[in-house]
């Protein structure tokens, strides 16, 4: 699948790009077999150990005791346990691809190389003068681990010179959009460019336009709505026209009323 910083974020989320490990990976996987290989040489020791004291002999090998020590040119001892515990991580990381396994592999390995390489030079320089580098099968062996030891150590410090790359600065992620970092390798694109403010000038045009009304479309011919039929016109009822008022009876002639007798008033 193409990772594609500018497509829109699914989910609330943004494009997360694909882990690149880069050319190292070969490294790593080197640097894990050479700790795997220390490591059996470690418990190849422990081993042997045990089987020539015993259960007897794990306090010695956990550094809680020194009460049974073998003859030889090495053993297992408290140092040996949390080294071999050091290679398993080690070996663990550079599978899984951690980007801490290259430094803490040199820095392990040289220190354990420092104290075999001691060793060695003390058998090979010392009053034997190299007799006791092979004074049997057992001193043979554990001197050749000896060997391994420090080859192991040259040969992880040349490969995390050989493929140690320089690391680009991450890229910085807005936190206002909705995309996710441009990986390592896309070019960057081009923004808007900016508004440079300047003189107006008028937009250049071939000659004057002529308003050219848009063209409409096509109409029905207009056809009138149809109408219901309606009825007759017939005339309103008129009123009927009341009769004549016929006329009163004729006034009467005003009565006075009657003069009591002996009230004579003078004509």
């Amino acid at each position: 699948m193409t990772y594609d910083p500018y497509r829109p974020a699914v989910g609330g989320y943004p494009p997360v790009a694909p882990v690149n490990r880069g050319p190292g990976g070969g490294g790593l996987v080197g640097i894990g077999i050479l700790a795997l290989l220390l490591l059996f040489g470690e418990l190849g020791t422990l081993a042997y150990d045990i089987s020539q004291e015993g259960l007897g002999y794990v306090p010695v090998a956990l550094g809680f005791s020194y009460a049974h020590v073998i003859p030889g040119p090495s053993g297992f001892f408290g140092y040996d346990t949390a080294l071999s515990l050091a290679l398993l991580a080690i070996a663990v990381g550079a599978f899984s691809g951690g980007r801490w396994v290259r430094p803490a592999a040199v820095v392990l390995l040289a220190v354990d190389a420092y104290s075999t390489a001691a060793s060695l030079i003390n058998q090979l320089s010392g009053s034997d003068a190299g007799g006791g580098f092979a004074y049997n099968g057992t001193y043979l062996t554990f001197n050749l681990l000896h060997v391994f030891a420090v080859l192991a150590a040259v040969l992880v410090a040349v490969i995390v010179a050989a493929t140690r790359t320089t690391t680009p600065p991450a890229p910085v992620f807005n936190p206002y959009t909705s995309y996710g970092p441009v990986p390592t390798g896309v070019p960057p694109q081009s923004g808007p460019t900016p508004f440079q403010p300047g003189p107006f000038q008028p937009a250049a045009h071939s000659g004057p336009t002529a308003f050219q009304p848009a063209p409409q479309a096509p109409q029905a011919p207009h056809q009138p709505a149809p109408q219901a039929p309606q009825a007759p016109h017939q005339p309103a009822p008129q009123a009927a026209t009341p009769p004549p008022a016929q006329p009163g009876p004729p006034p009467f002639p005003p009565v006075f009323p009657a003069t009591p007798p002996g009230d004579q008033r003078p004509s």
